[in-house]
């Protein structure tokens, strides 16, 4: 295995930990991005070990952490970070689940608001109160007989 032989260049390496992310070999072990894993929340971690549980390969639970760190180059910190709050406490950690929570941060679903029915009275009865299954129990036995 060559990758001890790799570990003094990638002290080396530019002191940007998002030149790292490109090289899952480095996760571990470029000072950068051992800096960078110090200052982390600890949702960052836990979605780490969540990956590292779910996948039986961890370099394939790495290589998904690092496109999930990824998204730190395309939308701000504090909101990949939210992202990532989310969807540790959904239980939905894969790139995909990250996604899907920054997209829901980014444009959260309308709250359907109660149409204001005062200028159209008779439409107010239309669905208030809802009927009693009751009446239907009734209209039935009746039609039936």
């Amino acid at each position: 295995m060559r990758i001890p032989t790799l570990l003094p260049f990638l002290d080396r390496l530019p002191s940007d930990p998002h030149t790292h992310l490109g090289l899952p070999a480095a996760f571990e072990h470029a000072q950068p991005l051992r800096q960078w894993r110090e200052s982390w929340s600890p949702a960052y971690e836990a979605l780490l070990a969540l990956l590292r549980q779910r996948h039986s390969a961890e370099n394939r639970a790495v290589r998904t952490f690092i496109q999930i760190l990824q998204l730190h180059e395309t939308y701000p910190a504090a909101l990949v970070h939210r992202a990532i709050e989310q969807a540790v406490a959904g239980q939905t950690v894969s790139l995909e689940g990250v996604r899907f929570c920054l997209n829901r941060l980014l444009d959260p679903t309308p709250v359907a608001q109660p149409l204001d029915l005062a200028g159209r009275p008779r439409l107010v009865p239309m669905g208030s109160p809802p009927p009693r299954l009751s009446q239907y129990d009734r209209f039935l036995g009746e039609v039936l007989q």
